[in-house]
């Protein structure tokens, strides 16, 4: 029978090797709520398809401290809007050298 204190057991086994893991530290202020644990479980693991599927729905929660919690791992998985920019700068650069390449150059 085990006790009532035991600790549950890590879901996620590790190789002794890889040393002790640390949480992000953004996921230990969470609430107790078992779908939000679910997510940040689902978000450690790197399953973001999940994150994304299911924390819509933790937004309508009645809990002002799970909705802060769900809209802030929708944040972390969102691309960096820096990033956004840089792309379209590095595209644009493409389309110019392609068209000064071929559209100056007679042959």
């Amino acid at each position: 029978m085990a006790d009532a204190t035991e600790s549950p057991p890590d879901p996620a086994p590790r190789p002794p090797d890889e040393g002790p893991v640390e949480r992000p530290q953004f996921l230990i202020k969470f609430p107790d709520h078992p779908e939000l644990t679910r997510l940040a479980r689902a978000f450690e693991a790197g399953n973001y398809a999940e994150v994304r599927r299911a924390a819509p729905a933790l937004l309508d929660s009645d809990n002002p401290a799970v909705r802060r919690a769900a809209r802030e791992l929708l944040k972390r998985i969102d691309p960096d809007p820096l990033m956004k920019y840089l792309l379209l700068l590095a595209i644009s650069l493409f389309v110019l050298v392609v068209w000064y390449t071929y559209g100056t150059h007679a042959h």
